[in-house]
Protein backbone atom coordinates (compact mmCIF):
# COMPACT_ATOMS: atom_id res chain seq x y z
CA UNK A 1 0.00 0.00 0.00
CA UNK A 2 1.70 3.16 -1.21
CA UNK A 3 -0.74 5.58 0.48
CA UNK A 4 -2.47 4.66 3.74
CA UNK A 5 -5.21 6.51 5.60
CA UNK A 6 -4.92 6.17 9.37
CA UNK A 7 -8.42 6.54 10.81
CA UNK A 8 -8.40 7.38 14.51
CA UNK A 9 -11.40 6.01 16.42
CA UNK A 10 -9.92 5.20 19.84
CA UNK A 11 -10.79 8.44 21.65
CA UNK A 12 -12.75 8.14 24.88
CA UNK A 13 -15.29 10.80 23.92
CA UNK A 14 -15.81 11.63 27.61
CA UNK A 15 -16.77 15.23 26.81
CA UNK A 16 -19.83 13.90 24.98
CA UNK A 17 -21.19 12.80 28.35
CA UNK A 18 -24.00 10.26 28.21
CA UNK A 19 -25.32 11.49 24.86
CA UNK A 20 -23.50 8.77 22.86
CA UNK A 21 -21.91 5.47 23.84
CA UNK A 22 -19.23 5.64 21.13
CA UNK A 23 -18.42 8.90 19.32
CA UNK A 24 -17.06 7.19 16.20
CA UNK A 25 -20.41 5.42 15.84
CA UNK A 26 -22.62 8.40 16.76
CA UNK A 27 -25.28 9.05 14.16
CA UNK A 28 -24.96 11.90 11.70
CA UNK A 29 -27.41 12.03 8.80
CA UNK A 30 -28.56 8.47 9.62
CA UNK A 31 -25.01 7.13 9.35
CA UNK A 32 -22.18 6.84 11.90
CA UNK A 33 -19.49 9.52 11.94
CA UNK A 34 -17.00 6.85 10.89
CA UNK A 35 -18.85 6.22 7.62
CA UNK A 36 -18.58 9.84 6.49
CA UNK A 37 -14.79 9.89 6.84
CA UNK A 38 -14.35 6.48 5.25
CA UNK A 39 -16.49 7.35 2.24
CA UNK A 40 -14.51 10.55 1.59
CA UNK A 41 -11.32 8.47 1.41
CA UNK A 42 -13.08 5.87 -0.75
CA UNK A 43 -13.64 8.57 -3.35
CA UNK A 44 -9.96 9.58 -3.19
CA UNK A 45 -8.26 7.46 -5.84
CA UNK A 46 -4.78 7.64 -4.32
CA UNK A 47 -5.84 5.96 -1.06
CA UNK A 48 -4.67 2.33 -1.28
CA UNK A 49 -5.79 1.06 2.12
CA UNK A 50 -6.68 1.85 5.72
CA UNK A 51 -5.20 1.50 9.16
CA UNK A 52 -7.98 1.77 11.73
CA UNK A 53 -7.05 2.60 15.33
CA UNK A 54 -9.74 1.19 17.60
CA UNK A 55 -10.47 1.47 21.32
CA UNK A 56 -11.46 -2.09 22.30
CA UNK A 57 -12.59 -5.35 20.74
CA UNK A 58 -16.27 -4.45 20.93
CA UNK A 59 -15.68 -1.26 18.96
CA UNK A 60 -13.45 -3.07 16.48
CA UNK A 61 -16.21 -5.58 15.76
CA UNK A 62 -18.70 -2.80 15.09
CA UNK A 63 -16.30 -0.91 12.84
CA UNK A 64 -15.40 -4.04 10.91
CA UNK A 65 -19.08 -4.54 10.26
CA UNK A 66 -19.32 -1.03 8.86
CA UNK A 67 -16.22 -1.35 6.68
CA UNK A 68 -17.30 -4.65 5.17
CA UNK A 69 -20.12 -2.92 3.35
CA UNK A 70 -18.22 0.23 2.37
CA UNK A 71 -14.79 -0.78 1.08
CA UNK A 72 -12.85 -3.60 -0.51
CA UNK A 73 -9.49 -1.97 0.06
CA UNK A 74 -6.96 -3.62 2.42
CA UNK A 75 -7.19 -2.70 6.10
CA UNK A 76 -5.02 -3.06 9.17
CA UNK A 77 -6.30 -2.92 12.75
CA UNK A 78 -4.29 -1.45 15.63
CA UNK A 79 -5.43 -0.91 19.20
CA UNK A 80 -5.03 2.65 20.44
CA UNK A 81 -3.18 3.90 23.48
CA UNK A 82 -4.23 5.97 26.48
CA UNK A 83 -3.47 9.25 24.70
CA UNK A 84 -3.88 10.34 21.09
CA UNK A 85 -0.14 10.51 20.42
CA UNK A 86 0.24 6.91 21.63
CA UNK A 87 -2.50 5.79 19.23
CA UNK A 88 -0.77 7.47 16.30
CA UNK A 89 2.62 6.08 17.34
CA UNK A 90 1.17 2.55 17.46
CA UNK A 91 -0.32 3.07 14.01
CA UNK A 92 2.94 4.32 12.51
CA UNK A 93 4.78 1.28 13.82
CA UNK A 94 2.23 -0.94 12.06
CA UNK A 95 2.49 0.71 8.64
CA UNK A 96 3.55 -1.62 5.82
CA UNK A 97 7.17 -1.16 4.83
CA UNK A 98 6.26 -0.03 1.31
CA UNK A 99 4.11 2.87 2.53
CA UNK A 100 5.28 6.19 1.07
CA UNK A 101 2.54 8.59 2.22
CA UNK A 102 0.13 8.59 5.10
CA UNK A 103 -3.00 10.55 5.94
CA UNK A 104 -3.77 10.84 9.66
CA UNK A 105 -7.43 11.63 10.26
CA UNK A 106 -9.52 12.02 13.38
CA UNK A 107 -12.89 10.46 12.61
CA UNK A 108 -14.48 13.01 14.94
CA UNK A 109 -14.18 15.34 11.89
CA UNK A 110 -16.76 13.72 9.60
CA UNK A 111 -17.28 16.51 7.04
CA UNK A 112 -14.10 16.15 5.00
CA UNK A 113 -14.44 16.23 1.22
CA UNK A 114 -12.58 14.29 -1.51
CA UNK A 115 -11.41 17.56 -3.08
CA UNK A 116 -9.53 18.36 0.13
CA UNK A 117 -7.87 14.96 0.09
CA UNK A 118 -6.82 15.50 -3.52
CA UNK A 119 -5.10 18.79 -2.64
CA UNK A 120 -3.46 17.33 0.46
CA UNK A 121 -2.07 14.48 -1.60
CA UNK A 122 -0.69 16.83 -4.23
CA UNK A 123 1.08 18.96 -1.65
CA UNK A 124 2.41 16.11 0.48
CA UNK A 125 4.05 14.56 -2.57
CA UNK A 126 5.77 17.89 -3.23
CA UNK A 127 6.49 19.06 0.34
CA UNK A 128 6.40 15.93 2.58
CA UNK A 129 4.14 17.51 5.25
CA UNK A 130 0.74 18.99 4.54
CA UNK A 131 -2.17 19.93 6.79
CA UNK A 132 -5.77 20.97 6.28
CA UNK A 133 -6.33 24.24 8.14
CA UNK A 134 -8.39 27.40 8.25
CA UNK A 135 -7.56 30.98 9.10
CA UNK A 136 -8.33 32.30 12.55
CA UNK A 137 -11.26 34.71 12.35
CA UNK A 138 -11.76 35.54 16.03
CA UNK A 139 -9.64 38.00 17.99
CA UNK A 140 -7.20 36.01 20.12
CA UNK A 141 -5.35 37.07 23.27
CA UNK A 142 -2.54 35.29 25.06
CA UNK A 143 -2.11 35.40 28.83
CA UNK A 144 1.52 36.40 29.38
CA UNK A 145 1.86 34.34 32.56
CA UNK A 146 0.43 30.90 33.36
CA UNK A 147 -2.62 31.25 35.55
CA UNK A 148 -5.36 29.00 36.82
CA UNK A 149 -7.73 31.96 37.08
CA UNK A 150 -9.14 34.53 34.67
CA UNK A 151 -9.13 37.75 36.71
CA UNK A 152 -6.79 40.73 36.34
CA UNK A 153 -4.64 39.08 33.68
CA UNK A 154 -1.99 40.69 31.52
CA UNK A 155 -2.93 39.90 27.95
CA UNK A 156 -0.82 39.95 24.81
CA UNK A 157 -2.31 40.87 21.44
CA UNK A 158 -1.83 38.28 18.71
CA UNK A 159 -2.10 39.13 15.03
CA UNK A 160 -4.83 36.85 13.77
CA UNK A 161 -3.62 37.37 10.18
CA UNK A 162 -0.75 35.02 11.08
CA UNK A 163 -2.84 32.48 13.01
CA UNK A 164 -4.24 29.23 11.65
CA UNK A 165 -6.39 26.53 13.23
CA UNK A 166 -5.20 23.04 12.46
CA UNK A 167 -7.61 20.38 11.22
CA UNK A 168 -7.36 16.82 10.01
CA UNK A 169 -6.50 15.07 7.80
CA UNK A 170 -2.81 15.82 8.05
CA UNK A 171 -0.61 14.14 5.44
CA UNK A 172 3.05 13.16 5.59
CA UNK A 173 5.80 11.26 3.87
CA UNK A 174 5.77 8.04 5.88
CA UNK A 175 9.51 8.04 6.65
CA UNK A 176 9.34 11.63 7.88
CA UNK A 177 6.44 11.22 10.29
CA UNK A 178 7.84 7.95 11.68
CA UNK A 179 11.19 9.62 12.32
CA UNK A 180 9.59 12.68 13.93
CA UNK A 181 7.37 10.59 16.21
CA UNK A 182 10.39 8.56 17.27
CA UNK A 183 12.26 11.77 18.16
CA UNK A 184 9.20 13.18 19.94
CA UNK A 185 8.90 10.03 22.04
CA UNK A 186 12.56 10.30 23.08
CA UNK A 187 12.12 13.85 24.40
CA UNK A 188 8.69 13.20 25.92
CA UNK A 189 6.73 15.44 23.55
CA UNK A 190 3.05 14.48 23.76
CA UNK A 191 1.62 16.51 20.91
CA UNK A 192 -2.10 17.07 20.45
CA UNK A 193 -1.67 17.06 16.68
CA UNK A 194 0.77 15.32 14.38
CA UNK A 195 2.08 18.46 12.73
CA UNK A 196 3.60 19.48 16.07
CA UNK A 197 6.01 16.54 15.93
CA UNK A 198 7.19 17.56 12.46
CA UNK A 199 7.61 21.19 13.54
CA UNK A 200 9.64 20.01 16.55
CA UNK A 201 12.01 18.27 14.11
CA UNK A 202 12.52 21.56 12.26
CA UNK A 203 10.73 20.53 9.08
CA UNK A 204 8.71 23.11 7.14
CA UNK A 205 5.06 22.35 6.50
CA UNK A 206 2.42 23.28 3.93
CA UNK A 207 -1.05 24.45 4.93
CA UNK A 208 -3.99 23.67 2.67
CA UNK A 209 -6.64 26.29 3.32
CA UNK A 210 -10.02 24.66 3.76
CA UNK A 211 -12.99 26.63 2.36
CA UNK A 212 -15.50 24.18 3.84
CA UNK A 213 -16.57 23.79 7.49
CA UNK A 214 -14.78 20.83 9.06
CA UNK A 215 -15.75 20.94 12.75
CA UNK A 216 -14.55 18.43 15.31
CA UNK A 217 -17.30 16.65 17.23
CA UNK A 218 -16.31 17.22 20.85
CA UNK A 219 -19.50 18.14 22.71
CA UNK A 220 -23.10 16.95 22.17
CA UNK A 221 -24.13 20.26 20.58
CA UNK A 222 -21.46 19.78 17.90
CA UNK A 223 -23.55 16.98 16.40
CA UNK A 224 -26.43 19.39 15.85
CA UNK A 225 -24.13 21.83 14.06
CA UNK A 226 -22.65 19.07 11.91
CA UNK A 227 -26.16 17.87 11.03
CA UNK A 228 -27.07 21.35 9.83
CA UNK A 229 -23.87 21.67 7.79
CA UNK A 230 -24.42 18.26 6.26
CA UNK A 231 -27.95 19.16 5.18
CA UNK A 232 -26.72 22.41 3.65
CA UNK A 233 -24.03 20.60 1.67
CA UNK A 234 -26.59 18.14 0.30
CA UNK A 235 -29.31 20.73 -0.31
CA UNK A 236 -27.57 24.12 -0.76
CA UNK A 237 -29.74 27.24 -0.57
CA UNK A 238 -30.77 28.59 -3.97
CA UNK A 239 -28.91 31.69 -5.13
CA UNK A 240 -30.70 34.95 -4.54
CA UNK A 241 -31.66 36.95 -7.65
Amino acid sequence: MKTVAILLCAGSGHRMGDSVADKALARLGNRPLFDHSLQAFEKHRQTDGYLVVYRDQDQRGRLEGRMAGLTKRPMIWVQGGRERWESVYNALLALPGETEYVFIHDCARPLIHPDQLKELYRTVVEDKASCLAHRMVNTVKQATKPSSGTRRLKLKNLDRNNLWEMETPQAFAADLIRQCYSEAKKIGLQATDDMATVIQCGHRVTLVENPRPNPKITFPQDLSLAELLLKRSVNPSPEQP
